[in-house]
Order: structure tokens, then sequence, then C-alpha cells
């Protein structure tokens, strides 16, 4: 019941740029990372977003409890803050619905629209903000806290301290690797994020031009993940896809085996 109330809420808000009903605490159950660092704005975000949340930073890390009792991880953008509190075993143990790893710092531009000449309400705040509730209610689709999907992640845009590659707090099992630095072009969303939802509603000029819009480009990602949203051939978000986008790629590559198999007798 509150996987199904959870989405309905997020439908509804989805149609309004920063307003909405307070719902009641019981109805989520979030966690939101907040590693501090340069422009850090992921409390702000699910304040305006009327989210109720559990707050893990440094200080207080994401344990393999905390992922077992909720149904989503929100980790906020990451410029030169802290990211200890979420180690990887936890995460790799924990984190078992699904996930939307994506190199826009949603959390930023919904508040602060086009930067240093924007404002929460402009038209890049409206699409990140749209993007972000997007992302969340396919990432809590999953299930969890008790639910039997497990908890799902949302990860926003990672430029760490600038010398490293993007997302090196997640597991390595994960494969995912990205190079970081400033963009502002989306080309395109593949058929698996338009059909996941997260992009409902928004386009790739309406992603694109948020006065550096995203800032990590995935080089290279496990198995279960697609790409989502690209420019050129490079994923900006990738995601792992829903259950039935599994079974369709499994088969395609049965085909391809089964085909092969056939040519070669």
């Amino acid at each position: 019941m509150k996987r199904i109330l959870f989405g309905c809420v997020l439908m509804v808000m989805c149609s309004q740029a920063h307003a909405g009903p307070v719902v009641p605490v019981e109805v989520y159950e979030t966690l939101v990372y907040d590693g501090g660092g340069t422009l850090a704005s992921i409390q702000q975000a699910m304040t305006e977003l009327h989210v109720p949340y559990e707050l893990r930073g440094p200080g207080i890390p994401v344990t393999a409890a905390d992922l077992g009792s909720h149904n989503l991880l929100v980790v906020g953008w990451n410029w030169a803050g802290d990211m200890s509190g979420l180690p990887a075993s936890v995460l790799e143990g924990g984190i078992t619905g699904k996930k939307v790893i994506t190199g826009h710092d949603a959390d930023y531009h919904f508040i602060h629209g086009y930067g240093s000449n924007g404002h929460l309400g402009d038209p890049a705040s409206v699409a990140a903000g749209q993007f972000l509730r997007q992302a969340m209610a396919f990432a809590w689709g999953g299930g969890g806290g008790g639910g039997g999907g497990g908890c799902g992640l949302v990860a926003l845009g990672d430029l760490g301290d600038l010398s490293t590659t993007g997302f090196s707090y997640l597991p390595t099992s994960w494969g995912v690797v990205a190079t970081i630095n400033h963009w502002d072009t989306v080309s395109a969303f593949t058929p698996e994020g338009q059909a996941s939802g997260v992009y409902a509603g928004l386009t790739p000029a309406a992603m694109s031009d948020w006065a550096n819009c995203y800032h990590d480009r995935f080089i290279q990602m496990g198995p279960d993940f697609v790409p989502f949203e690209m420019y050129g051939q490079s994923p900006l978000t990738i995601a792992t896809p829903e259950p039935a986008t599994l079974c369709l790629l499994g088969a395609g590559l049965a085909g391809l085996v089964i085909r092969r198999g056939r040519r070669g007798c």
C-alpha cells in the first residue's frame, strides 16, 4: 500500500513545479545522504518536494540496517564533499532495488535553476525537479522496507574532488566508471529511458542548457545497467531497467545465440 501511495503522490507532484501537499511521514521510507561540499542542495530539494526523509552523512554513515528498513536512498550531488559515510560493502549488500545513477546535479538546479542567474521555478528548475521526482518514483518502485523489492538508489552527479573518476564511492562490482567535467547538452533519451517514466513530459532540450547541467559521462557500467540518456555515444544517466526489460534483453540475447548456433551447423 505504501508503494502505491508513494507512486501516486510523486506522479501528482510531477505536474507541479515546487508545490504539493505535505504527506504523512509513514508514507515514505527515504534516506538522504548529504556529503556537504560545494553547493550541496539535496536537503533543500527534499524540503521543496515535501518528501520526509532521514538524513545520513559523514558523521552518521549509512548502515545495512538503514537500507533494510528504507525503500530509497537518495545521494545528493557531490563536489568536494565527504562520501565516507557510504561504505561500498553496505551499498553492495543493501541496494537490491532499482538504481538510477546520473551525471545531473538535479538537486542543485531544482533549487537554483540556471545557477547564479537562476532561481527556483525557472525553466531549468522545473525540468530538474521533474526529473528528480520521476527518478525517485522509478527507483522507489522497486519496493523495500519489508516490501520485498529491496532498497532503491538515486545517485546524483559526482565531481568528487576533481582528481578522480565520478562515483568512486560505489561498489566496484557494479562496474560504474564516469569521467568528470562540466557539460550542457543532452542529445537523446534511449528507448529504455523513455519507457521508464523518468523522462515523462521532458525533452532532451529541456534537460540541456542549465548552465552546466551534468558533470559525469559514463565510460563503463556493469551488465545490470542500461543507458537512459545520451550525449552522442556517451551515457549521461544509467539505470537498472524494469524486470520486463531485462527479460526482453535476455530473450533477445538468447535468440542471437540460437540463430548463430544454427548458422554454424
